[in-house]
């Protein structure tokens, strides 16, 4: 359901607000419109109410985005929770059904489509399995533009496969598409196995993005952990992207937690014209740049740290045997602070980067 109208196919919203609170029990819950497909529209709309839902996908404006629909200069005040842990049977059905709870300051869950100009401003306080700060989970299109200052607090629910939940300022699991010229300020914690200041996992392009919001990964039993300034796990392409957000893990027992201050876990593709000055704390595995590249290309990105000394924390294929990486000229290269003065924003990063 939505706060305004259930689905929306083949049709345009313009200047909509919703200032009510949102629950469903099922399936879909959005601010403004449930399910918009169908080459649909929500345009300059503004929803201000609390919104939970229980199953599958939550948020702030659309809970579904199908087709070639678009939402577009929209802006979310209203809180996102979920109350899955209220309702157990809801989360068991989810994990049975082998479906994942996705939870976004804008959308829920974009199957395709076109998010752009759009803010959210309010916390996520949710147990879902894929939660950003403007889409939860993305299957395809484009996310251009948009902005998140909320607080994305994630948490693992028992019973839940931990190995399937993503945190992120702005997407928490990208399977495909482009997320480009976003920014997240938002403090992310998570207790959920893969957390980034952009991303959770990114396996579609993520370019000119900026984190300037703390990452902190508190929990998670997978094998792996990760945990990054931009992307947690990437397998995609990473182009001109900088943090300066703190990237913080609480070491788990028996648990490999990566953490890295571009990538966490790199696992192929390609990152590149990328620079981390935000400090990391903890981690078995920790790089400047990347946690651990199991695959893929760095190329001309750099870090500065007074405490880190390596660029690649772990370079190689295995998850238990850490092969400690190195710094790379022009792949993962330490540089002195004092060389990146000229960063005050985004705009003199790119002039900085593209000076490299």
């Amino acid at each position: 359901g939505g706060g305004l109208v259930g689905r929306a196919a083949s049709s345009t919203l313009d200047e909509c607000v919703n200032t009510g609170e949102v629950r469903c029990g099922m399936r879909y819950g959005g601010g403004i419109v449930g399910t918009l497909d169908s080459n649909g529209e929500v345009n300059h709309c503004q929803n201000y109410g609390d919104v939970s839902c229980s199953y599958l996908a939550t948020g702030g404006i659309v809970a579904v985005l199908r087709d070639t629909s678009a939402i577009r200069n929209c802006q979310n005040y209203g809180t996102l929770w979920s109350d899955t842990e209220e309702n157990w049977f809801l989360g068991w059905l989810n994990q049975l059904s082998n479906h994942r709870q996705q939870v976004g300051g804008i959308c829920g869950q974009m199957n395709d489509g076109i998010i752009e100009n759009c803010s959210n401003t309010a916390d996520l306080w949710v147990g879902g399995q894929q939660i950003g700060g403007i889409v939860g989970g993305m299957g395809a299109g484009l996310v251009n533009n948009c902005t998140n200052s909320g607080k994305v607090d994630a948490q693992y629910r028992e019973g839940w496969a931990n190995s399937g939940l993503f945190g992120g300022g702005i997407i928490g699991l990208q399977d495909a598409g482009t997320v480009q010229n976003c920014s997240n300020s938002g403090e992310i914690i998570a207790e959920v196995s893969v957390v980034g200041g952009i991303a959770g996992r990114a396996y579609g392009t993520v370019t000119d993005c900026m984190n300037v919001g703390s990452v902190k990964l508190t929990g998670g039993t997978s094998t792996v952990n990760a945990a990054g300034g931009i992307v947690a796990q990437g397998n995609g392409n990473i182009e001109y992207c900088y943090n300066s957000g703190t990237v913080e893990v609480m070491q788990v027992d028996n648990v490999i937690d990566e953490i890295g201050g571009i990538v966490g876990f790199h696992r192929g593709g390609m990152t590149k014209y990328c620079y981390n000055q935000g400090k990391l704390i903890g981690g078995d595995v920790i790089g400047g740049v990347a946690g651990q590249l199991y695959d893929g290309t760095l190329e001309k990105n750099y870090y500065a740290s007074d405490d880190i000394n390596i660029g690649i924390g772990h370079n190689g294929t295995s998850y238990t045997e850490i092969t400690p990486g190195t710094d790379v000229t022009d792949q993962a290269e330490k540089i002195d602070s004092t060389e990146a003065s000229s960063i005050t924003d985004f705009d003199s990063f790119k002039t900085w980067i593209q000076g490299k």
